[in-house]
């Protein structure tokens, strides 16, 4: 999956899939209100309606959006605006990845890196997104037929990009990136390990995949001790 940071304006980004947020009472953040103006309240008029009503886990998916260059739109609600936290970032973006996925899109736009978290900074909160979304996307394949991992592949989502309301927040923003892939691929190599057949993955297997990980990495050493290193050791 690639991840991309980008500025400009919400309504005007080509993409298979627009992510907004909003909070309870129908309370917009200030990038879901631009997009709600574009498009005349049409979002207001949603919310009107009843249809979603900002509480912290929900999520509504909208189609033929009058003004907006994007396919569809992915409202995900964030809870009381007043009491918006780290935990309730963390658990929308959750929410926001486990539909995007869902919906089998290839590419994606994603606003909800321009909400305020109290404490925390641009680049902890795209370390979190990104985190989230290759979480959401994680399979286990390796023992699936060459076709069928060709459907896999083709029907995942292959890119997102992250709105930021200035170019000041790029260089925070690209190093949160950073920091999601490198616990997203983590945590993906050790549910990979986890999901192995036991017959397969043995301590040899373990072992050689610890090794190989070394290889890429300059900073990591890995030492394999065998029994007899072991009883010398006791």
């Amino acid at each position: 999956m690639d991840f991309n940071i980008k500025t400009g304006q919400p309504e005007k980004q080509r993409t298979n899939c627009l992510v907004l947020a909003i909070f309870e009472t129908g309370k917009l953040p200030e990038t879901t209100m631009k997009v709600d103006a574009a498009t005349d309240g049409y979002i207001s008029k949603i919310i009107k309606l009843g249809d979603i009503t900002g509480k912290l886990g929900q999520s509504l998916v909208l189609h033929n959006i009058p003004n907006v260059s994007a396919d569809r739109i992915l409202l995900i609600g964030c809870g009381k605006n007043n009491d918006f936290s780290d935990k309730a970032f963390r658990e929308a973006m959750q929410i926001a990845a486990l539909q995007l996925n869902k919906m089998h899109l290839q590419d994606a736009v994603c606003c909800l890196s321009e909400l305020i978290v109290p404490e925390y900074d641009m680049s902890w909160k795209l370390q979190t997104s990104v985190f989230a979304l290759l979480s959401g996307a994680y399979k286990f394949d390796s023992y699936k037929s060459k076709e069928n991992k060709k459907k896999s592949l083709q029907t995942g989502l292959s890119k997102v990009t992250f709105t930021v309301t200035s170019r000041r927040e790029v260089e925070k923003a690209e190093q949160g990136v950073k920091i999601g892939i490198a616990l997203g691929s983590g945590v993906q190599l050790t549910k990979d390990l986890a999901n192995t057949p036991p017959n397969i993955c043995h301590p040899t297997f373990i072992a050689k995949a610890a090794q190989k990980l070394a290889k890429s990495y300059k900073n990591l050493s890995v030492a394999v001790l065998d029994r007899k290193h072991l009883e010398t050791l006791k």
